[in-house]
């Protein structure tokens, strides 16, 4: 297998942009006016007029090739699914033994290199020479590079970020999205449904960037503001928005998760039983895969309230987020998955943990086998008001069962439970993926500088032990509850720690 050549790789992507991409009501290339079928690097750059709608097509359409493999990616690396003997990578299933020749995550590294790189080649080379490039535009290109960035650093440790250069870290990686959010607000124009929605992706991309980061004060001021983004046409308001990037079943890209949760017959890869009441978030290839969402802010801004003690803050935020995940529409799907040696009865009941700490929870299996299923394709959750209102009559202490202790578990299960099958929780576990092989053989610099050994916390179970689970009669056991854990360790997982 060749090492990656990006210089190659964009140049072959916007020849078949030029070529073939459509924008909704704007065709970017009339074949019939085509006199020269030539088209070269040369001709590119020196005939770049209107160019730059086509990379803006370009970046649009390589975030949803990399939504549509990360979103299985990282909920494969976590305890979110289980993979038991399918074609894809077993490796991911045991974090520890992960390594640089883990075939599954190959392309998603890719694929976020290649968004980057569309996305500067765009910014650097055609919009410059471009006399029809707009502020809006430039501004999209400029929230796209940003996404690869926010990318790349929540899902590696170490990685170059241009051609045979060094490894930077993910936090660099995440300060350089953060100033490409930054750069394209201003350039937004007035608002329409098409500017404001571009300036709550903005928003929402830098809540999640300086979260990461542990900005406190910035992340808390951009949640805010994507929650306050009014609406505008069609465009409903920044309370409830929902950025997604689109699949397309005739021409692709289509949903890696899609394939591996539902096309395939054998239904070989499952999800965590607490987990059940969510799969699959995609039913068919016409669904756009969840990216931003204002959820998210509303969970940021609940796990600022716990960094700065204010147990009631957190409860209003995460109840916001609980309402709003509530109202999410569902697909309506024929399940014909048996669930071969998984459970499979909706009388089931869940406990968490091993060491049953917390009772056994109903309604979280949901009988298949033909059965005609309501699933969430935006956000769903197990809690409600109620459920989070109760987090305040808990007693004071350090250990489950207390209020501190519960409001961090319960906020990372909604997290879990939100982003489920949007690739978020190897994340929020605090792995991080080594770069491919195919990388280090293209690029010395990476070699030796921590960016080729997977990132594993100390926290996580052993071997895979966290996907494990037993069935007794109808009450099934989860070995490891790793929000229990995440609280327990939550002042070596939150970017906003200490939790006092």
């Amino acid at each position: 297998m060749k090492p990656y050549n990006l210089k190659s790789t964009i140049f072959i992507a916007l020849l078949i942009i030029l070529t073939f991409v459509v924008l909704p009501g704007c065709d970017l290339v009339d074949a019939s006016k085509v006199t020269n079928p030539s088209i070269t690097d040369d001709n590119l750059r020196e005939n770049a007029t209107g160019g730059t709608a086509a990379v803006v097509s370009g970046v649009r359409r390589q975030l949803a090739v990399v939504e549509g493999i990360q979103s299985l990616v990282g909920d494969l690396a976590s305890d979110n699914m289980d993979n038991r003997a399918s074609f894809y990578d077993n490796t991911l299933n045991f974090p520890r033994i992960i390594t640089p020749t883990s075939f599954t995550y190959d392309a998603c590294y890719l694929g976020m290199l290649t968004l980057n790189a569309l996305a500067d080649f765009g910014l650097t080379v055609i919009v410059p020479i471009d006399k029809n490039a707009t502020n809006d535009q430039i501004a999209e290109i400029h929230f796209y590079k940003g996404m690869a960035l926010l990318l790349l650093g929540e899902n590696y440790s170490k990685f170059p970020i241009v051609e045979n250069g060094p490894a930077v870290t993910s936090r660099d990686a995440i300060t350089l999205a953060v100033a490409e959010f930054n750069t394209a607000l201003p350039l937004i124009g007035p608002a329409s449904a098409t500017t404001q929605a571009m300036r709550a992706n903005c928003y929402l991309g830098l809540a999640r960037a300086y979260r990461l980061l542990g900005n406190k004060a910035a992340a808390q001021t951009a949640a805010t503001s994507a929650l306050g983004v009014a609406a505008s046409g069609t465009f409903t308001g920044g309370a409830t928005y929902v950025f997604s990037s689109a699949q397309d079943a005739a021409n692709g890209p289509t949903s890696t998760l899609l394939a591996a949760l539902v096309t395939r017959a054998s239904n070989d890869i499952q999800p965590n039983p607490r987990l059940d009441f969510l799969d699959p978030k995609i039913t068919t290839n016409a669904l756009p895969m969840p990216v931003l969402k204002a959820e998210e802010a509303h969970l940021i801004l609940a796990e600022i309230a716990l960094a700065n003690g204010d147990l009631p803050g957190a409860r209003t935020s995460m109840t916001n987020a609980v309402a709003l995940a509530l109202t999410r529409t569902k697909a309506s799907f024929k399940d014909n998955d048996t669930r071969t040696g998984r459970p499979n009865n909706s009388a089931m009941t869940v406990f968490t943990d091993e060491g049953h700490t917390y009772p056994a929870i109903p309604g979280l299996i949901i009988a298949r086998s033909g059965a005609t299923l309501n699933v969430p394709t935006v956000s769903g959750t197990s809690q409600t008001a109620a459920s989070i209102a109760a987090l305040a009559s808990l007693p004071s202490g350090s250990g489950p069962n207390t209020q501190r202790f519960e409001h961090i578990r319960i906020l990372y299960l909604l997290r879990q439970e939100i982003f489920f099958g949007e690739g978020r929780r190897m994340t929020d576990l605090g792995v991080r993926l080594p770069v491919p092989k195919r990388q280090l053989d293209g690029n010395p610099n990476v070699a030796g500088t921590g960016g080729d050994v997977v990132v594993v916390p100390s926290y996580i179970p052993p071997s895979d032990e966290w996907r494990a689970f037993s069935v007794s009669g109808t009450v099934v056991t989860i070995k490891w509850d790793l929000n229990k854990e995440i609280a327990a360790n939550i002042n070596t997982v939150s970017p906003f720690a200490p939790i006092p």
